[in-house]
């Protein structure tokens, strides 16, 4: 069993900014309105959010940009940036959308495009309470299964963070081996032999 103290899984959410101007025909760009540059500037000012030193784990990631079509005779009139945050501390990830959302209007205003936003996923921070971490190790003791005490946070975050908020509780790790293909790459597969593992220790802890 793998368990960790206090917070073990930061708080995220996926923010995506989208612009609206106007399309023209690519030989004449100064007919339209076309969001690339806009972009490019946002993506510059993630970038710089990402590099700035922070007390405790933030993380800022692009991981979408779209902008208009692959026609070659029309420059783009409307894109957008989704970019996921994440951090230890709830503030500090709502500060960085706070940030990005003020950026993006005044670029917006300043050039002439529709701005809007929109968020996805959003999951809370996961902070354990001592009481019931204890009695985690307590059932792990009484099953038979070693006990890891995590140093670090584990970086994604959890949608367990929701019943931790509303009642005291605890989340805890199964291992599936040193060596076994983590989450979200294409060899792994969930180790069926865990489930006995995962069964033994609710028993225990009912």
């Amino acid at each position: 069993m793998v368990l960790r103290e206090g917070l073990s899984q930061p708080a995220s959410e996926g923010l995506t900014i989208h612009l609206i101007g106007t399309p023209c025909h690519a030989s004449a760009p100064e007919q339209g309105r076309n969001p690339a540059f806009v972009i490019a500037h946002l993506i510059e000012r993630v970038e710089a959010i990402a590099k700035r030193p922070y007390a405790t784990l933030v993380f800022c990631t692009v991981v979408n940009v779209v902008v208009g079509t692959k026609d070659f005779g029309i420059s783009a009139g409307e894109g957008e940036l989704s970019v996921t945050l994440r951090a230890e501390d709830e503030r500090d990830m709502q500060g960085i959308e706070q940030e990005l959302r003020q950026y993006a209007e005044d670029l917006a205003d300043r050039d002439g495009f529709q701005v809007d936003f929109e968020i996805h996923d959003y999951f809370p921070e996961t902070r354990n309470h001592t009481k019931n971490l204890q009695k985690v190790r307590e059932a792990a003791k009484k099953t038979g299964h070693p006990v890891i005490e995590m140093p670090d946070l584990w970086h994604a975050s959890e949608d367990f963070g929701y019943y931790l908020k509303a009642m005291p509780g605890a989340i805890f790790y199964i291992g599936t081996g040193e060596n076994y293909p983590p989450l979200h790459t294409e060899h792994y597969d969930f180790n069926d032999a865990i489930l006995k593992t995962a069964r033994d220790m609710f028993l225990a802890l009912i």
